[in-house]
């Protein structure tokens, strides 16, 4: 009897393996290099402050106060760097970042643009966020980019405030 049970329980396992057979395989490939820079003399965080707006500017699905912000990079080693700012809970659907000031300006999202004034989807990839590259070659350079206000409705007052993650991609 216990020879049967045995017997029974390997049949069961092996034909629980056939009945889990694999449709196909995902393969992961990234890669790590030395290069660096140092963005703004060591200070990696950006504080950018928007003009304060009439809600009468700001409404509807205008966009207003575009504020340059720089990433001055030095000490790099590569040959172009680029900004990618990261995916995460202050996206929106819009690709813009939403307001997280509880109680604060209502139906207001901030969109950020490149240099080249296209404005920047927030919940794409690296490879496909638009975002212009730095010739660092020489070991420095810049990169600009843009905040600005993007109204989403009929917008009522208050503060406004986000923040987004960035990494440098190296080429």
């Amino acid at each position: 009897m216990k020879k049967l049970a045995t017997v029974l329980a390997v049949g069961l396992a092996l034909s629980s393996a056939a009945a889990m057979a694999s449709d196909g395989k995902v393969t992961i490939n990234g890669e790590l290099k030395t290069l660096t820079c140092t963005i703004n003399g060591g200070v990696g965080d950006i504080v950018v402050t928007l003009p304060t707006l009439s809600t009468a500017t700001v409404t509807g699905s205008a966009t207003g106060g575009s504020t340059a912000f720089t990433m001055d990079l030095t000490a790099c080693s590569g040959s172009t760097a680029k900004a990618f700012f990261e995916q995460g809970p202050n996206n929106t659907i819009n690709g813009n970042l939403k307001n997280t000031v509880a109680g604060g300006a209502a139906n207001v999202e901030i969109q950020l643009k490149n240099a080249n004034d296209v404005v920047l989807d927030l919940n794409q990839p690296a490879a496909t966020q638009d975002n212009v590259t730095a010739d660092i070659s020489t070991g420095s350079g810049k990169l600009t980019y843009f905040a600005q206000y993007k109204a989403v409705g009929t917008t009522t007052a208050g503060l406004v405030s986000s923040s987004t993650t960035y990494s440098l991609v190296y080429n």
